[in-house]
């Protein structure tokens, strides 16, 4: 768990992962330079499997790559501190790796719900069973909404994100940790609870469309993913980031990105 001026609401984050029926995990938290009180907050947390890291200020890739570097379970996932585990988000998706070896990979419903009236808004199912890297390169949401994967730990395969991203960084390192192989399946089950209407990553248009042009930079040098694929992953993205600019009424911005 990255965690950057998190005081709002990383007590309830830490509590959801405190009340999981499964209670064989460990989670690391990574303070990354904040400037209210997370750093009290967390430290009054007595549980010895709640792990506490603390950097300057580099960002969500630098701040999850610190817990990937020490973890020491056989599986991993991340959760945002400013969202929620289910009480059975761990044993659930668990369950389904029982259910095939081949599994590196496993979803489960994502609940969106508003931040002030905790009101859900909609449900992301996923529905899509294989290797997700066709399906991450042409940005289907089959498979992807948010980083909620539980991903297995496999011998010698790096995880590591790119520290120069802020946005679609999650995209970039499921992209990178699936494109030599391993399964995606899912949870029928609600996993993840995605808290909307906060001031956050998504907020900031101009970084987000950063993001996605450094994303689209980085997959031009991929010579595994063919041309077709490359032109319509930019295609992709051009169409997202118009209908943001649009919605904000930042019709300028939409412009410049559609022609871009």
């Amino acid at each position: 768990m990255a965690a950057y001026n998190a005081s709002f609401y990383i007590s309830e984050a830490i509590d959801s992962v405190l009340n999981q029926e499964y209670p064989n995990w460990e989670l690391l938290i990574v303070n990354d330079g904040s400037k209210d009180n997370t750093k009290e907050i967390i430290k009054g947390f007595k549980d010895s499997r709640v792990k506490y890291f603390e950097q300057k200020n580099k960002g969500v890739s630098a701040a999850r790559n610190v817990g990937l570097n020490n973890m020491n379970g056989d599986f991993f996932c991340f959760l945002d501190s400013d969202d929620l585990f289910s009480p059975h988000s761990l044993l659930n998706r668990l369950k389904v790796f029982d259910q095939d070896e081949e599994l590196e990979f496993v979803d489960g419903i994502v609940e969106v719900f508003e931040h002030k009236t905790s009101k859900t808004i909609r449900k992301f199912s996923p529905s899509f069973y294989g290797n997700p890297f066709s399906e991450l390169i042409a940005l289907n949401d089959s498979c992807f909404f948010a980083p909620t994967w539980l991903v297995k730990v496999v011998k010698n395969k790096k995880y590591h994100f790119n520290e120069e991203l802020s946005h679609c960084e999650d995209i970039l390192f499921y992209l990178t940790i699936s494109k030599d192989g391993g399964k995606y399946s899912f949870s029928n089950s609600i996993s993840y609870l995605y808290r909307e209407g906060n001031v956050s990553a998504m907020s900031n248009l101009k970084k987000l469309e950063l993001g996605y042009f450094t994303l689209l930079k980085e997959i031009k040098e991929w010579s595994f993913v063919s041309k077709i694929e490359k032109i319509n992953l930019r295609k992709k993205v051009k169409m997202i980031m118009t209908k943001s600019y649009l919605s904000r009424f930042q019709v300028l911005n939409a412009i410049q990105v559609y022609f871009k």
